[in-house]
């Protein structure tokens, strides 16, 4: 993780990092990414290929297949956000907002909510502006199912009336 260039390699170190607290399956893509576009792995994930169980991810079929049932669990994060969204679905009408910094964080959670049923809309930065505000009025319209929002951080959302952060992704109902 840290060949080449110093301050390159200690930033792709702390990238991978980051991804690993967010979701041990962000390693998972990035290793068979590299993988499936030359046939190498890539550098410094020599090994840790090996530290998933076959079919964990993909049913066998990188990059094709379902999650295994309870993946989420695998990140402290990642379980502790999916039993707050089944406990607010079960108590609550209230709407929530899931912000994150990186995009494949935004689709595990939509994975997640797929998964479980969640009726969800989605904003990011490649969401275009008119798109952006009829997500938000579908998210906002009186008795609408849709109850979560999933947006990357560069897309600006309404105020919220209570934030719970978890650096990142952050969630804030409304």
């Amino acid at each position: 993780l840290l060949s080449g260039s110093k301050a390159a390699g200690v930033l792709g170190a702390i990238t991978c990092l980051k991804k690993l607290c967010n979701h041990p399956k962000l390693i998972y893509d990035t290793l068979h990414s590299k993988a499936q576009a030359d046939g190498t792995v890539a550098e410094g994930f020599e090994g840790v290929g090996d530290l998933f169980p076959p079919g964990l991810f993909d049913s066998g079929r990188p990059g094709r297949g379902e999650m295994a049932w309870g993946w989420e669990d695998l990140s402290g994060k990642m379980g502790f956000v999916a039993r707050l969204l089944a406990v607010l679905r079960e108590t609550s009408t209230d709407k929530v907002v899931i912000v994150s910094n990186y995009t494949q964080t935004l689709d595990l959670f939509a994975t997640l909510c797929r998964q479980r049923g969640y009726q969800y809309v989605r904003l990011d930065g490649s969401t275009t502006i008119n798109k952006r505000q009829k997500l938000v009025q579908q998210l906002n319209a009186p008795g609408s199912q849709v109850g979560l929002c999933i947006v990357g951080q560069s897309v600006l959302c309404g105020p919220c009336s209570e934030v719970l952060a978890l650096p990142p992704p952050v969630i804030a109902p409304h």
